[in-house]
């Protein structure tokens, strides 16, 4: 619009000026550049603009752009590879630098053919249409300057959405590092349990080895019963023995006295066969009968004597042994009594320890078939869970292929910026030498001073479009850093929670393992404690009925015993009434031959030979 107005106002100073002329200064004339019309005014105003000074804005000591070329990953020499972005953005970065370079050369020449046109009073059509020209040129370089820069906004928005792909992407991480978090955690109550789990393991395995002891304890009590039934036999068996003895010491005895009563039995019958007063023949055969008579009496007497004897021997061994052996039979059979009690006792006590045992047992059966529950549940629980962490390590392998990603972007992303921060160093400084040439034109053109004003404010609105783009770099270039240090950091965390995970899963198999060897341990231990309980009980009561029989069979042996003393205790009493009523009638017969004998007979014939001739049955038959 500017250079409308001016080319406007030009037309209008061609129409109004046909007629007045104007003194032209020498000093003008001296500072002007010469009034030539052909195409190299504007390379006199270049060469004039090439020793210009310094810009005011120089990027030459940038800290900003010499960290981006020491970050920046492109050789120094050699070809340049660029990606397609970057290739895009030099293109366009390239193209707005031709447009402003045409444009700069564009206001140039417009600048001098305005000089001109101000320096000569009746300006030519010709310069006229070419300012026409000039500024059709300038509208579509400026146009053209507009599409470049709606190119590097669009670019510039790309990068916009790259940044918040980024953030994407950092939240991502930042859900995967709280997952991380939620998953030491469970780890952690994982290893709590598994902790737990072998106390409880540690604890059965003291009940076990404990009731191992009440095992042992209960097989030294079993061989020590063994030995306690063993001796209780041995000495059943010896008093077995010593009651057949005094059995046959009974028998020899019952033989004995039926011997007495036969050779009784055969005295009374040759006491009957003799006669009471024989006929005395002559005077020889009386003698002889006596002599005979007398030996026989004596030897009867004799006899009678050494059966006396015998009888009182007897009896004494009779009372004596049978008062001895029941003494030794009541003391052998409280000795017993006490050791069947001690046994019974003994038994009694291990049926409470086996009560008690098989309540602890149960209590323990019950324990573990809980503790079997809850192992279950927590091996389903972590089965589950395991489930659940399967799909862990490819999400892993997915962040981690996305970090790598990730970080070729970055990568790329640092080149890109490095690439553009050198670009818009590079636009700086032609932005500096066009500011220089701006300043140049304001100098010699006074004229023109909206315009420049106009374009002033443009190219101050690029600069600090190119300062909020540099500070958006470094404020990039500074996220950047950070977040690749974060992507470090989360790389190095993701990868020592998956050693973590792999080195859990490994003890967690192990544990697993390990339970399985030490339930099948426990499983086999019990059933053997279970058959050891078993075969005790069966001993036991093998045990019992022993002590049952050897209860009845003391009671049998004690009966018997009891009956056999009483027989002979009836058999002694009948053997002293026949003993008494066979010495009554010897008596009675002494008597009787003392009475009738007393004139007749010898003097050495006294009842004593009477009762040896009376017990003699066997002389005379």
């Amino acid at each position: 619009e500017d250079i409308n107005s001016s080319i406007r106002d030009l037309e209008q100073s061609q129409r109004t000026t046909t007629t007045t002329t104007a003194n032209i200064y020498p000093s003008r004339l001296s500072q002007s550049s010469p009034p030539s019309r052909d195409n190299h005014r504007s390379a006199s105003a270049d060469e004039q603009r090439n020793y210009r000074a310094t810009s005011k804005v120089s990027f030459k000591d940038d800290p900003l752009g010499e960290r981006r070329r020491a970050r920046s990953t492109t050789p120094v020499r050699g070809p340049i590879y660029l990606n397609p972005d970057r290739e895009r953005l030099l293109i366009s970065l390239s193209e707005s630098e031709a447009d402003i370079s045409q444009i700069t050369k564009q206001l140039s020449s417009v600048k001098d053919i305005l000089i001109k046109l101000k320096l000569d009073d009746q300006p030519i059509s010709f310069e006229v249409e070419q300012l026409r020209q000039h500024r059709n040129q300038l509208l579509h370089l400026i146009e053209q300057f507009e599409y470049s820069n709606n190119k590097l906004k669009d670019f510039i928005r790309h990068q916009y959405h790259l940044e918040a792909e980024h953030g994407i992407i950092n939240e991502k991480n930042d859900t995967i590092l709280t997952r991380i978090h939620e998953l030491e955690s469970e780890n952690g109550q994982i290893r709590r349990l598994l902790l737990d789990r072998e106390n409880d393991n540690i604890a059965l395995q003291t009940e076990l080895e404990r009731i191992r002891t009440h095992a042992i304890g209960f097989d030294t009590m079993k061989t020590s019963l063994e030995q306690n039934r063993a001796h209780l036999q041995r000495e059943l068996y010896a008093k077995e023995g010593e009651i057949n003895r005094l059995q046959c010491g009974l028998r020899s005895l019952e033989r004995d006295l039926q011997r007495s009563r036969h050779q009784c039995d055969n005295l009374h019958r040759s006491i009957r066969r003799t006669p009471m007063f024989p006929n005395v023949s002559s005077s020889t055969a009386p003698a002889v009968v006596a002599k005979t008579k007398g030996l026989t009496v004596e030897k009867l007497q004799a006899q009678l004597m050494d059966r006396d004897r015998q009888i009182e021997e007897l009896e004494r061994e009779i009372y004596a042994d049978p008062n001895e052996l029941l003494v030794d039979a009541q003391s052998e059979i409280v000795r017993l009594r006490t050791k069947l009690e001690h046994a019974e006792r003994l038994v009694g006590e291990y049926k409470e320890q086996l009560h008690t045992q098989t309540l602890k047992a149960s209590v323990d059966n019950s324990k573990t078939h809980l503790s079997e529950i809850d192992f279950e549940k927590m091996r389903v629980r972590l089965q589950k869970r395991l489930e659940e962490l399967e799909p862990l390590p490819e999400y892993l392998r997915q962040a981690e292929m996305k970090n790598q990603e990730l970080e070729t972007r970055l990568l790329e992303q640092d080149r890109r910026l490095a690439d553009q921060s050198s670009l818009i160093h590079e636009l700086t400084s032609k932005m500096s030498s066009q500011n220089q040439i701006i300043d140049r034109i304001n100098d010699s053109n006074y004229s023109f001073d909206d315009d420049y004003r106009g374009l002033q404010q443009k190219i101050d609105g690029l600069q600090r479009q190119m300062i909020t783009l540099e500070e958006d770099n470094g404020n990039l270039l500074r996220n950047l850093s950070a977040k690749e240090e974060a992507l470090r950091n989360a790389q190095s965390r993701l990868n020592a929670k998956s050693y973590e995970l792999a080195s859990m899963n490994k003890q967690i198999s192990l544990t697993q393992t390990d339970i399985k060897a030490r339930e099948d341990s426990f499983g086999s231990k019990e059933r053997l404690f279970q058959q050891r309980v078993s075969d005790l009980e069966q001993q036991i009561s093998k045990l019992r009925l022993e002590c049952t029989q050897l209860k009845r069979e003391k009671d049998e042996v004690e009966r018997r015993y009891t009956s056999q003393l009483g027989e002979l205790r009836d058999k002694l009493e009948q053997s002293n009434n026949n003993n008494r009523s066979m010495q009554n009638y010897v008596n009675s017969l002494k008597t009787t031959y003392a009475s009738v004998f007393n004139d007749t007979l010898p003097p050495p014939f006294t009842t004593t030979s009477l009762t040896q001739f009376t017990k003699a049955p066997s002389i005379y038959p």
